[in-house]
Parts: structure tokens; C-alpha cells; sequence
């Protein structure tokens, strides 16, 4: 487990063919590797066997044992298919099969096989949640929580990305999802375990309760002015330094603070529009019926009282464009974030819980790439540690402060000899202890935050 502290800066996917004269050639494939053999059905993932080393022989009895270990704990209505694969596995052992493939992708770019196999190999990134199960450590910058050094990094960028969570909209007036200062939460009303596009398609009272939710946050939004969280970001694109907003948010502020929708990258979509929830756009890929109907209406404001409102030309239920529960995110979302994210220069996170997968994963592709980020944040992150400036403040109440220090004199490095560290492009992340799988959240497994739009 030592080797982890020098692990190789990218994963691996080797693929091998391999036949009866070849078993005896040595492979390694590390315990983070998910390996699987197509030819004989089988495979394991990430973290879900020890690793081996030896050679391609001793690895196959090793697969041999396992899988009648494992025929022992089944009924034996169950022991046809083992023994069918067991039956393949000796035949490739005894030399009686023809060739077979091996493919190991590997995250952590251990694993490898011997140059006599001739192996095709292919280097990627690990993904940031690929990180995190291989337990790689990313940077500790110095850290600093004031509003000066924030407006030296705007200053010093011209790609700078927004993250943004719903704790930036409170100062608007909008109710918190999880938890808030007065004690108000959307979840503490709404039962987001029935909030799935599933069921609202399937289950007419989960559509009424959908469509309560739905008239509560209109209300809000309808009568909430952007604060100054919003509009510093609008302020960023005037003075043409702004890259993109990311926001979880489906309330439009940063629209009205003054971002135009080019920069815009609404992942949980967006209230100002109604459609027929049989209408397939790409805000709502899982249709009511069969995808066939094309009405919309403006808003919200043009439709029934009806506690659920029906479409006027197929009487299917309408719906908002927003992205319900266990619905997926609009067509290329993710990847244009991520793409923003890689391509920034600053990244500031602004009132997001960072529980909720893909969005939590962006602030490691920042930091990653030694990107500072800035974190202006009530909740405990996993990053919090990892940021150049950690701010505890409301994002309205600082943003407002750090457009003041914008406004004035230019600010130069000799005012502050405290500087904000700055790693070098080359400083590596590094590697703590050994990953522990079950410790790490699934998006699968939906974690509510106070940013969980629906």
C-alpha cells in the first residue's frame, strides 16, 4: 500500500489477447483496477477484490477459487451458471480454448502486464470522484477570508467561473432547501424522496404535491430581487472577465443581476417556462406518454388553479423545466461545466453544499490544475481545507464588500506582504491513506442538500 504515495499522474486501460502458450507471462492488476475477461462473462470492479500479481495462470485458479467459494453460498437452482463458467475457465486452463481477452482499467495506473503479451495501452484522467476513492489529496494552499484578497484574484483573471448554490439566493428572500437561519426549509414542507420524475409521471398525488412545491417557489421568485451576490457576477461579465456561471439555482437571479444567458449553465434547469410534460425537450427527456405533444406556455402565470395543471391540446399534466429527481441532467451540461471549470482561471463557489454529484465533483477539477478557488460557504465542505480564500460571511454581504475594494485604486501585490500562496503549475497532489470505498457518497444515492432543486 506504500506504492499509493507514488502513484502515476494518470490511470491506465490495457487490453490483451491472450492464449494457451501466454498463461505463463506475468500481469499485475492493482485492487482500484476494474478487471473483466468478456470471452468467459466475468469481471470485478473498483475496489471490490485485493489485487494480484503473478502470472496469468495463477490468476485465473485464483478466479477458479473464488467463483466455487461463491457457488457455495447460492441455492443450487443457481448452479447451472457457475458451472458453465467453470467448465469455460478449465478448458482455457487446460490449453483446450482458443484466445481470450483481458481488459483492466485501472484509475490509479498501477496495473500492468508483461511487454511479451503485446499489450494495447492507454493512458486517462482519473476522474475527481476517481480521486477520491484512491484517496488523493489535493493542495493546501494558504488560506485566507477576507475581501481584499478576493479582489486580487478577480483582478489578476480573465476566465473566472461561477459555482452557485441555492445559500446564494437566502439573501433574496428564497426559502432554503435543507436548513436556514429562521428555521424555514423547503424539505421540512416537501418529501423529497417522492420528488422523482418517476413518480410524478406514475403517481397523481405526487404530482399534486409537485405542483404545491412548484406554486411555493413561484411565489418566492417572482417576488425576489437579486442581492448583490447576483450582481457581482453580472459586474464580472461587464468588465468582461466573467467565463461562465454554473448554478443549481432554477430561479433566474443571476439572469436579472445581470449575466446574460450566454454564460449561463442552469444544470437543474429552470422555472420560466411550462410545457406538457409529454413534450420531449431536452429539459425533460423522460415523457409523461409517448413524447408526441409541442404545447408550452410563457410561465407559470398562464396556467389553471387546478391543483394539477393539464395540458390544453393532450391533457397530460404540465411541468416545469426543471430537473426533478432521478431525472438527467440536461444533454451536455455536465460537460460544458466541466469544460468551464478546466478552462478557468478562478473558480468561485458561492452557497452550495457540494453533496450532490456532478456538481460536487467541479471544484477538484479546479483544484486539480492548481486553479484558485474561492469558497464562500455556511455548510462544511470536503474542500474547505483545500481553498485559497474560505469565507463564513453572507455571499451578498461580502460580494457587496469586494465590489467596493474593485471599485477603487487598483490594488497591487505590495499592499498585503501576506500574499495568497501560489502552488506551482508542477506541485503534484499528493496521496493519504489508503481509499476506503464505503465511506464515499454515490450521486445514486441522492443526498438532499439545500442546493437540490427539483
Amino acid at each position: 500500500r506504500d506504492h499509493l504515495h507514488a502513484l502515476p499522474s494518470q490511470g491506465c486501460h490495457i487490453r490483451v489477447s491472450v492464449g494457451t502458450g501466454d498463461l505463463d507471462f506475468p500481469i499485475a492488476i492493482s485492487n482500484a483496477a476494474l478487471w473483466r475477461m468478456p470471452e468467459l462473462e466475468v469481471e470485478q470492479g473498483s475496489l471490490q477484490h485485493q489485487g494480484f500479481q503473478g502470472s496469468l495462470r495463477l490468476f485465473l485458479e485464483r478466479v477458479q477459487r473464488e467463483v466455487e467459494e461463491a457457488k457455495a453460498r447460492y441455492p443450487e437452482s443457481a448452479w447451472k451458471s457457475f458451472d458453465l463458467f467453470l467448465r469455460r475457465l478449465e478448458g482455457v486452463l487446460a490449453g483446450d480454448s482458443g484466445k481470450l481477452s483481458l481488459e483492466v482499467r485501472d484509475p490509479s495506473g498501477l496495473s500492468h502486464v508483461d511487454a511479451g503479451l503485446s499489450p494495447e495501452l492507454n493512458a486517462f484522467e482519473r476522474s475527481v470522484r476517481e480521486d477520491w476513492s484512491l484517496g488523493v489529496d489535493y493542495p493546501r494552499p494558504r488560506q485566507r477570508s477576507d475581501a481584499k484578497s478576493v479582489a486580487r484574484l478577480v483582478q489578476k483573471s480573465s476566465r473566472i467561473v461561477a459555482l452557485t448554490g441555492a445559500g446564494i439566493s437566502v439573501e433574496s428572500g428564497l426559502t432554503p432547501f435543507r436548513s436556514g437561519d429562521k428555521g424555514g426549509a423547503i424539505w421540512k414542507e416537501f418529501d423529497p424522496r417522492q420528488m422523482t420524475v418517476k413518480n410524478f409521471n406514475n403517481d397523481p398525488e405526487v404530482r399534486a404535491a409537485w405542483w404545491s412545491l412548484e406554486r411555493k417557489l413561484h411565489r418566492e421568485i417572482s417576488a425576489a430581487e437579486p442581492n448583490p451576490g447576483h450582481r457581482f457576477f453580472g459586474m464580472l461579465e461587464r468588465r468582461g472577465k466573467l467565463h461562465a456561471v454554473i448554478t443549481q439555482n432554477i430561479d433566474s437571479l443571476h439572469q436579472k443581476g445581470g449575466v446574460s444567458d450566454r454564460n449561463m449553465n442552469e444544470l437543474h434547469g429552470h422555472m420560466r417556462t411550462i410545457i406538457c410534460a409529454d413534450q420531449r425537450t431536452r429539459l425533460n427527456p423522460e415523457v409523461f406518454g409517448e413524447g408526441v405533444c409541442d404545447y408550452s406556455a410563457g410561465g407559470m402565470d398562464q396556467v389553471s388553479d387546478a391543483a394539477v395543471p393539464l395540458c390544453p391540446k393532450c391533457t397530460a399534466p404540465l411541468r416545469s423545466e426543471t430537473v426533478m429527481f432521478e431525472q438527467a441532467m440536461p444533454d451536455g451540461a455536465v460537460e460544458s461545466a466541466r469544460e468551464a471549470v478546466i478552462g478557468a482561471d478562478l473558480l468561485i463557489v458561492v452557497g452550495s453544499t457540494l453533496i450532490v454529484a456532478p456538481a460536487n465533483e467541479l471544484p477538484g477539477e479546479a483544484l486539480r490544475r492548481n486553479t484558485p478557488v474561492v469558497l464562500v460557504n455556511f455548510d462544511e465542505t470536503r474542500y474547505d481545507d483545500h481553498v485559497h480564500v474560505l469565507v463564513r460571511q453572507p455571499a451578498g454581504k461580502f460580494f457587496a464588500e469586494v465590489a467596493d475594494i474593485l471599485s477603487g485604486p487598483v490594488l497591487s501585490d505590495g499592499e498585503d506582504t501576506d500574499e495568497i500562496s501560489q502552488l506551482p503549475d508542477s506541485a503534484p497532489p499528493e496521496v493519504s491513506a489508503w481509499p476506503v470505498a464505503a465511506s464515499e457518497s454515490s450521486g445514486d444515492e441522492q443526498l438532499y442538500g439545500d442546493d437540490d432543486l427539483c
